[in-house]
């Protein structure tokens, strides 16, 4: 369930499903990271950001070096106008070597980026 959601989100499908299927994950295994932080992400595609952000405090409360969490948590700030929070994050996943193509021109830019694998 959480894999796939994590790739409608990414892909921006069926996002409603998404959520479903995100939300099931997490409500499953509620001290599990990564579903928390997918169940945040599919929330952050779907521009329901205050919502995004509570998934992604309380997947990095439970993990708080997991680089995709934290580059999520920049994301979310971001979008929430919080653009200095947004880049402490972004370094901090740079810092943990995120495998996001885009996260330097993110950093320079201080500007969201669709993230690149």
């Amino acid at each position: 369930r959480n894999n796939f959601a994590y790739r409608l989100a990414m892909h921006k499908e069926d996002l409603d499903i998404a959520e479903s299927l995100a939300l099931q994950a997490s409500d499953a295994a509620p001290s599990h990271a990564q579903f928390l932080d997918t169940y945040g992400w599919v929330l952050f595609q779907k521009g329901d950001y205050d919502r995004a952000l509570v998934q992604f405090k309380r997947a990095f409360l439970l993990n708080d070096t997991d680089k995709m969490t934290i580059e999520h948590l920049g994301d979310v700030h971001f979008k929430l106008g919080k653009v200095s929070e947004a880049i402490e994050y972004w370094n901090k996943a740079k810092e943990l070597s995120s495998d996001n193509k885009s996260l330097d021109k993110k950093i320079a830019d201080k500007k969201y980026y669709e993230p690149i694998y």
